[in-house]
């Protein structure tokens, strides 16, 4: 505790807080978090730093009063002003959560409602913690969709969650989290879906909302940028521990702990290796791409995310899109994908011209492999880690068990996860561990063309340097051509080869 909040009570107060998980393939529990303690007091900012796994978003549920299935408090309590969480009832819990304190998830599209449109959702969030009426209800939904720098409020209330990009949703999240003008902020890798633009804007905006409204904010993240940004001081989390605590620029400049070390030292990545030119691997000749809804009758006009757009992709070759959020990257992807249908114009792979995916042959859909900026939409959740990653080696390379079995610990060697992760779900993996999955189970098909859709957003800087030479190296071994979508300066100046901007319908080269 400092000086400055000597005497005073702490908004939030976690005390020697130890969650255990049960096993299925081991007896007993093993520990989750263990003996966690720090106080955060009203107007305050701490970071909670740490690698993919280490039970950051597991502490951030525990906060809200979540608990996993399969896990149970050992000892310890979590007290957030008069309020003990563990104690609480549901009805007092519902109470805390959304006006006492907010939660902005990691991943916002799996955390808004696919059947409800965005102004739906603002507004039931808006009546249940507040006493406004209709119209002033709707003038408050055109603020927080300003405040959150999102233009155009009209055409996002009327939207779907599916019709906007990952950024546009990460940004809708944050501002359902602040309709409630909670006094504590649990930020979930809050930056992860933003473009350098918006991430700036956004840190300005929370540090306003803190000295504003005296707004305590407690984020989890693998980013040092964002962490330094936001926060006065951080705790170092590394399997469920503390190992170092103290002010941020501090921890930065001179870290105690290896751990500590190891994260700010892990951004140096080895120089790139030049690749020739190439036959173009793919072609987008005059693509164009609309969103609009078909109709029987009165048929709205189509909204065009790009037209007349051009490129070439070589064989080994990465060529990295970028621009704002909302610019149509993603559906650029999905395009090539066959999951998003051309309005006119052609795509090439191999020199042949590629349909959507249902008219596409199983060699061609094999070749050409998507992942998708947020995992876990796109991992069955009823699925075990084996199940999804023997799916392609079954279809696509008509693989036995026995064959699988090995595959599959190669693949999760590959990535950096353990093989017993293989009889794990979906859920009971960190984010960053889901994304790797899915890098696996891309992997599992020996594509000839990668796309590659804000992959390493999702990752701390061990877990990305990993990914990055993983990626490098399977380019390098295989020849297959990279199409990536990123916003992470890390990321584009490690994998591309060459850059393209593209914003307002308009794709550009910029090197």
């Amino acid at each position: 505790m400092t000086n400055r909040h000597k005497g005073s009570t702490p908004l939030l107060d976690v005390s020697q807080l130890t969650l255990m998980q049960q096993t299925t393939n081991k007896p007993g529990n093993i520990p989750v978090l263990r003996d966690i303690s720090f106080q955060l007091f009203s107007g305050e900012s701490l970071g909670i730093i740490g690698a993919s796994g280490s039970g950051k978003t597991t502490l951030l549920n525990c906060i809200l009063g979540h608990l996993r299935p399969g896990c149970q408090v050992d000892h310890g309590s979590i007290r957030l002003g008069v309020d003990d969480v563990f104690k609480s009832s549901a009805e007092r819990l519902r109470q805390l959560r959304g006006h006492s304190m907010a939660l902005v998830p990691q991943n916002a599209g799996l955390c808004l409602n696919p059947s409800l449109r965005i102004g739906n959702q603002l507004d039931e969030t808006l009546i249940l913690h507040t006493t406004l009426n209709k119209q002033q209800r709707l003038n408050e939904q055109h603020r927080l969709l300003s405040q959150v720098s999102l233009p155009y409020a009209d055409t996002i209330l009327r939207s779907y969650p599916h019709q906007l990009s990952g950024g546009q949703q990460q940004r809708v999240a944050i501002a359902m989290a602040l309709a409630g003008k909670p006094e504590l902020l649990l930020l979930d890798e809050p930056t992860s879906g933003l473009d350098p633009l918006n991430r700036r804007l956004f840190f300005k905006l929370l540090q306003q909302i803190r000295q504003q409204h005296q707004v305590s904010l407690l984020l989890v993240t693998h980013d040092l940028e964002a962490a330094a940004a936001l926060c006065s001081r951080a705790l170092v989390l590394r399997n469920g521990e503390i190992v170092e605590s103290g002010s941020l620029p501090r921890l930065l400049q001179q870290p105690e702990h290896p751990f500590t070390r190891q994260l700010t030292t892990a951004t140096s990545l080895p120089a790139l290796r030049c690749i020739s030119a190439s036959r173009p691997i793919l072609q987008c000749r005059n693509t164009c791409v609309t969103r609009g809804k078909r109709r029987w009758f009165n048929r709205a006009p189509d909204n065009p995310v790009f037209s007349n757009l051009d490129l070439e992709l070589g064989k080994g070759e990465c060529l990295a899109i970028y621009g704002p959020s909302g610019s149509g990257k993603s559906t650029l992807l999905r395009t090539v994908a066959g999951l998003h249908p051309l309005q006119s114009g052609s795509v090439l792979f191999q020199g042949h011209p590629v349909s959507v995916l249902g008219k596409r042959s199983l060699q061609l859909k094999k070749s050409i492999q998507l992942i998708f900026q947020n995992p876990a939409s796109a991992l069955n959740p009823r699925h075990c880690i084996a199940e999804i990653l023997q799916a392609p080696l079954t279809l696509y390379r008509q693989l036995g068990l026995a064959e699988c079995r090995r595959h599959i610990a190669t693949l999760l060697a590959r990535v950096n996860l353990p093989t017993h992760y293989s009889q794990h779900y979906p859920a009971q993996l960190s984010g960053g561990e889901q994304q790797r999955v899915a890098i696996a189970r891309a992997f599992a098909s020996q594509p000839q063309l990668l796309l590659c859709d804000e992959i390493t957003a999702s990752l701390d800087a061990t877990a990305r340097k990993l990914i990055i030479e993983l990626l490098n190296a399977f380019r390098e071994e295989t020849g297959s051509g990279f199409l990536l979508v990123s916003h992470d300066p890390v990321t584009l100046k490690a994998m591309a080869n060459r850059r393209m901007k593209l914003e307002k319908g308009r794709l550009t080269e910029t090197e």
